[in-house]
């Protein structure tokens, strides 16, 4: 990709998250509609991604089972939150369901692979963690959601726009 592609991209995507930044400030309603369902077929892909991937790799690894359950699990999580209401509350608990998930994931993948565990092991704390007062905690956590997603897209977004910016100066 070229500096000028680069470019381009980088600030058409700096764009698109300033503009969802603000959209979840003037309707966090909708937003967490927008955001559950983006979030959902993101899980939908990465679990058909991650179980096909598995299935390919099970000459070669022996516990390529455990991708595939992952793979199926987010499958079915995906599901949940296509077919549910866009409840800002069912949307934070299927979220936190995620992370505890992913943390059990991460943390049973660390100790059989016994390879690279302190980081492995330390982030699957944290998600289990994180997921477990999402869970738990869903109307505390629901209000300052919306808004903390459309603070952190907006950092972001500026970010990458004025990389976008910085990169296009180089033609």
């Amino acid at each position: 990709m070229n500096l000028q592609t680069r470019s381009f991209a980088q600030i058409v995507t700096g764009l698109m998250m300033l503009s969802f930044g603000i959209y979840c400030f003037v309707r966090p309603d909708l937003a967490v509609f927008t955001l559950s369902r983006l979030f959902a077929l993101g899980l939908l892909v990465f679990g058909a991604v991650s179980v096909s991937g598995a299935f390919s790799m099970r000459q070669l690894v022996p516990r390529w089972w455990m991708q595939a359950l992952e793979g199926l699990v987010y499958v079915l999580l995906a599901g949940l939150l296509l077919a549910s209401p866009a409840s800002i509350l069912f949307f934070t608990r299927v979220l936190g369901l995620w992370a505890i998930l992913v943390g059990l994931f991460r943390f049973i993948s660390a100790s059989v692979r016994q390879v690279s565990m302190g980081f492995t092991t330390f982030g699957g704390g944290m998600s289990f963690l994180f997921g477990l007062v999402l869970f738990v905690y869903p109307q505390a956590v629901a209000g300052f959601l919306s808004v903390l997603i459309g603070v952190v897209l907006i950092l972001l977004g500026m970010a990458v726009l004025s990389g976008g910016l910085f990169i296009g100066r180089f033609r």
